[in-house]
């Protein structure tokens, strides 16, 4: 659990994992998706949250698409939006 919260209280990894709330994404929709950082510090997020377990990536063609695989995670980003983003 405590991963978890750790992941979450981090700025650009919770923007990732709120982008990802909706369904996968590439590595190019994430990084537009967050202007704060550039696109090789998006893959070093990526990489940290695979190995941590919180999300995984698969190739398409030349694409990286990544999805949050930790059901917790999902459950706990979707019950942020609801109480801060209603």
């Amino acid at each position: 659990m405590a991963e978890t919260l750790k992941a979450l209280s981090h700025p650009v990894r919770l923007k990732v994992l709120l982008l990802l709330a909706h369904g996968p994404k590439s590595i190019s929709e994430l990084h537009a998706g967050c202007e704060s950082c550039s696109q090789s510090q998006m893959s070093q997020f990526v990489s940290r949250m695979t190995l941590e377990g919180l999300i995984s990536s698969t190739r398409d063609g030349r694409k990286k698409v990544v999805q949050i695989t930790d059901a917790r995670v999902k459950q706990a980003i979707h019950a942020l939006v609801k109480i801060y983003a209603p």
